[in-house]
């Protein structure tokens, strides 16, 4: 019969195991199988124990491993690393226990390696789904603890040879306890969830928020900036993959409904205007020549680093055509080593929630890439303002063909080019019926997105040499990398300056949220062209993409994907960037809050606790409320049910000895089957077996065992059963 206070405890002392290998899952580093082995464990845990119980085999096996280990131990700190090689240790330590008989002590180890994981876990930059985990931690640590408790009293109530069920007043209570001590339990447990979450909470409140580890981990603040090492290689030969991996979530605050028009989302990172030998390369231009803007908006890095005027927020001067101002709230999931994300063209950028340890600043390579400033930070949350250049055609074809305005540096940095002179030819060819600078580059963004090329993440194999060249003249195929090569490199034959920008393209809606999510397959390159009269304007020569939602297992994960991209927007929002003034405030109002959530006193102004305080309040105690009423309401309806004790190992081998002696009776003809052991007796009396004295020596041996405290060695149980197993009929 399974044990009423056996089996909570095991439940809950399985899921407090297996949080602490969810909450290692939840590292990048550690495997998701990871997981497979606690649920191993617990599905072994029965059969383990009931091994070592009962074979010296078992033992010795599992402490010939623990030998083995202990050998091998100082290797792997070295293997490993040391936080590795102790989390190997802890997990050793656990399975070991958990795969053998458990006193109290032995759970108390298994509760502690568990802390001991969770904690590794918390310093080593966790996924946000390590809030559920310790929600899951939190919650089977107190009912086990609950459970080991009760179970500990019941073995020790067994041991004593009381009994385990005593009729009151036509009523059976479990173990004798008086109502009294039943209450006091309840009341235990109450209370050490009451204590847990105060704890919690206090912590909560006073501590500040990581996102990453300290152990092993330099926490200096870092600079990021380029794309993917600083520059572009324009490789052929290989299949792109399409990441369907969410970057950011966007919303629009200020846009009616929340829909911005598609053909306008282009999140600008950074601009690379070097070429040399097939590959683009960041470098800072000597202006930035945005018309009417400052040109000295953007200092260098090494200054601002030197007069600490690192900021959260940012801006620069509008530019004086007045273009519409579109505001935008972005959550990044996985911040681009380069930069800050934003529409095309930005102006001022402000960062969200808790900016301790993050800031921001126009890197100074004069082409409005943000450069960020930060520690420990895998995600980021912000605001930007973008000016959405629309420049009239009329101005742009009006643009002189000269750029004495520009820097001979920067002119001849951004006409430099490699093509071959078939293919300077050919872009003439392409741009002879037209006169302007403009309509010239609009007459080779047409011809590379003509029906003679095709867009393609299967590239095919590029010379290592004028790679754009052979895509222009000869292959025609590849994807938005060679397009926008193509066209800037084909417009500085022409003696346009132009450059690539790297961002993303694009934006999936969602009717839920109300918000765009921009994956890692809309990372994208365009290319910008300067006219001297009107500043930079984009081509985009690439072929939009239709992507069809994924379905079957692809589907599924990318589903899977934008759920976590959810939960660490949550995690990020309301615990890393959460705002602890705000909430102490909160907290000091708790009393006032109290009283007022009851219809006392008066009600607490929005500044003194940053929101709705009777709300917040009232919510909280319903809350707390609902949960202690559960916790009892679920005690005392598992404490009304009819429960057996905990056998003791001698009792479990006295069992067995019963067991045995049922199946032998049987053989001789006698039905022992739910007789009690004077019974047995009587039966076996009547055919003659008390002449061998053998049958009287067992039910003795039963009865002081089973209901006393007569001890049973495991030999002893062996040499019994052997010899029941051997009786026959004519034994009697």
């Amino acid at each position: 019969m399974r044990d009423g206070a056996l089996f909570p405890l095991r439940i809950c002392a399985s899921l407090v195991l297996l949080s602490g290998y969810l909450a290692l899952a939840a590292v990048h580093g550690y495997p998701g199988l990871l997981v497979a082995l606690p649920l191993a464990a617990i599905a072994l845990t029965p059969i383990c124990e009931r091994w070592d119980q009962n074979h010296r085999h078992y033992r010795t096996a599992t402490m010939a491993i623990t030998i083995v280990y202990a050998c091998f131990l100082p290797f792997s700190f070295f293997l490993l690393g040391p936080l590795n090689g102790v989390v190997a240790l802890v997990m050793f330590i656990q399975m070991h226990t958990q795969l053998h008989a458990k006193s109290e002590k032995a759970y108390h180890y298994i509760f502690l390696m568990t802390f001991f994981l969770v904690l590794a876990a918390c310093v080593q930059s966790p996924d946000p789904q390590i809030a559920l985990v310790l929600l899951l931690y939190m919650a089977s640590l107190i009912g086990a603890m609950s459970s080991l408790r009760v179970w500990t009293e019941t073995q020790a109530v067994a041991m004593a040879g009381q009994p385990t069920l005593l009729l009151r007043n036509g009523r059976r209570d479990d173990d004798g306890t008086s109502r009294p001590a039943r209450w006091a339990f309840v009341l235990s447990v109450a209370a050490a969830g009451t204590g847990i979450f105060l704890f919690a909470t206090v912590f909560f409140l006073f501590t500040p928020r990581i996102e990453a580890g300290f152990l092993g981990r330099d926490n200096t603040v870092v600079a990021f900036t380029g794309l993917s090492g600083e520059s572009v290689s324009l490789n052929g030969g290989a299949y792109v993959t399409e990441d369907p991996t969410p970057i950011m979530q966007v919303e629009f605050p200020r846009v009616e409904s929340g829909i911005f028009p598609e053909g306008q989302m282009y999140w600008r990172v950074a601009t690379l205007p070097s070429y040399m030998d097939s590959s683009w390369s960041r470098r800072g231009l000597k202006q930035h020549y945005i018309p009417g803007v400052d040109p000295m908006f953007a200092e260098s890095v090494s200054a601002a680093l030197h007069r600490n005027a690192l900021d959260s927020e940012i801006a620069r001067d509008r530019s004086p055509l007045d273009y519409p101002v579109v505001e935008q709230r972005i959550f990044l999931s996985q911040m681009p080593p380069e930069g800050l994300p934003a529409l095309d063209l930005p102006v001022k950028y402000t960062l969200e929630g808790n900016t301790t340890g993050k800031q921001i600043l126009w890197e100074g390579k004069n082409d409005v890439t943000v450069r960020v400033q930060k520690s420990n930070s895998t995600s980021m949350d912000y605001t930007a303002w973008s000016e959405m250049v629309d420049i009239d055609e009329q101005l742009l074809r009006a643009a002189p063909n000269t750029y004495y305005d520009m820097d001979e540096r920067d002119y001849a940095l951004l006409t430099n080019h490699d093509l071959t002179p078939e293919t300077v030819d050919l872009a003439r060819q392409v741009t002879q019926d037209v006169d302007t600078l403009y309509e010239k580059a609009r007459a080779l963004e047409a011809f590379l997105s003509g029906p003679d090329f095709e867009y393609t993440l299967n590239l095919p194999v590029m010379p290592p040499d004028h790679a754009i060249d052979a895509f222009v003249l000869n292959i025609r195929q590849g994807h938005c990398e060679f397009y926008a090569s193509a066209l800037a490199l084909m417009m500085r034959s022409l003696g346009i300056p132009s450059r690539v920008v790297s961002g993303y393209r694009g934006g999936e809606w969602s009717d839920s949220t109300h918000t765009y999510t921009v994956r890692g397959s809309m990372a994208h390159l365009w290319t910008e062209a300067y006219f001297s009269n009107a500043g930079w304007v984009r081509f985009d020569p690439a072929p939009a993409i239709l992507m069809e939602p994924p379905g079957g297992v692809m589907g599924l994960l990318q589903r899977v994907n934008d759920a976590q991209l959810r939960m660490q927007m949550f995690w990020y929002r309301e615990v890393i960037s959460f705002d602890r003034g705000l909430q102490i405030k909160r907290l000091s109002a708790l009393p006032q809050g109290i009283f007022r959530a009851f219809g006392f006193g008066q009600e607490l102004p929005e500044e003194a606790t940053g929101a709705d305080s009777t709300g917040y309040f009232r919510w909280m105690l319903a809350g707390w409320f609902m949960l202690v009423v559960s916790i009892v309401m679920a005690i005392r309806r598992r404490r009304n049910r009819p429960a057996a004790f905990q056998l003791t190992p001698d009792q479990r081998r006295a069992v067995r000895l019963h067991r045995q002696l049922q199946q032998s009776l049987r053989r001789a003809g006698v039905a022992a089957e739910g007789l009690t052991a004077e019974e047995i007796r009587a039966a076996a009396m009547k055919l003659g077996w008390n002449q061998s004295g053998e049958l009287v020596e067992l039910l003795e041996q039963y009865n002081a065992t089973r209901f006393g405290r007569r001890p049973l060695e495991q030999g002893t149980l062996r040499q019994m059963l052997t010899r029941l197993r051997a009786w026959r009929p004519g034994d009697a």
